[in-house]
């Protein structure tokens, strides 16, 4: 067995515990350690190795994996797993961008090569043509990660050198951009139902305007790239009057709707700021002034 498929896993929690289940199933040679030992113990019986030291699960590994509660509890792991040299760390703790270098440093005074990794999905969607890896760090550890965290299934994307790039894209697309989705759908759906609206009616619909998305992203993400906001479609004034009118609609109708009406406000802002005759995408472009 290649000696990039000793794979250390620290933490097994819901998550650590279906990453080591699933390596250990696709051949690679998993130890696991966890500060409660019964959670590694139950482990053994999917093939993985349960050690009580961290020093031990990292001595038996060339790629270590850390999924732990924060950023804080794996400095805290690391001060106990001694020298990591000929080791590279790929840390899937969730935590924030100004977190990863810091994180990078401290593995490299103990030797070690760093990877941050963000996990998009649930623990069931390992192994699973759906499960998705974001991984940001050097280009050299990536390449020797990279065999055991192909063994987890769906896709495994180097999405950055800079070790704070995976965070960063969570932030931005589970972040700032799915969870305000989540709480404008609820939005919408506890205003459609107030309405007499079946959801079986309304859930149909909106996925597919949620889908527009879809459809443009190379177009979108090309014009992103170039600044270019010039339209023959929609323009962001057609967007903030016809929101201004839907806005109505759900105040009249008594409806909570802080997130609609912060769109609202932002449409508004654009076109007071001249760009009302660009396409919607310019506010997207880095322009704070009133």
């Amino acid at each position: 067995m290649s000696a990039q498929l000793d794979v250390a896993v620290l933490g097994c929690g819901f998550m650590g515990s279906a990453l080591a289940r699933t390596l250990a199933a696709r051949g690679a040679n998993v130890t696991v350690w966890n500060r409660t030992p019964e959670r590694a113990q139950a482990l053994t019986a999917s093939g993985c190795s349960a050690v009580a030291t961290v020093q031990e699960a990292v001595g038996r590994a060339r790629i270590v994996v850390i999924c732990l509660s924060t950023y804080e509890v794996v400095q805290a792991v690391l001060g106990d797993a001694g020298t990591l040299a000929g080791r590279v760390v790929v840390n899937m703790t969730t935590g924030s961008p100004d977190q990863a270098r810091p994180m990078r440093d401290r593995v490299a005074e103990q030797g070690g090569g760093y990877l941050d990794a963000v996990i998009v999905g649930y623990p069931e969607q390992v192994g699973r043509d759906d499960f998705l890896l974001l991984v940001s760090g050097s280009e050299p550890e990536w390449e020797t990660a990279r065999q055991p965290l192909a063994l987890l299934g769906g896709i495994s994307r180097h999405v950055s050198e800079s070790p704070e790039g995976a965070n960063v894209l969570e932030a931005a697309t589970v972040g700032a951009f799915h969870m305000t989705i989540l709480a404008a759908f609820a939005e919408a759906a506890r205003y459609a139902k107030a309405q007499g609206i079946s959801p079986k009616e309304f859930m149909p619909l909106a996925v597919r305007v949620a889908s527009v998305l879809e459809f443009q992203q190379e177009e979108i993400a090309q014009r992103l790239a170039d600044e270019d906001f010039s339209t023959d479609q929609a323009t962001l004034a057609t967007y903030e009057k016809a929101a201004r009118t839907f806005q109505h609609a759900l105040s009249s109708s008594g409806t909570r709707a802080p997130l609609f009406d912060a769109a609202v406000a932002e449409f508004g802002r654009g076109v007071a700021q001249g760009r009302g005759e660009d396409a919607v995408w310019t506010l997207a472009a880095n322009r704070d002034d009133a």
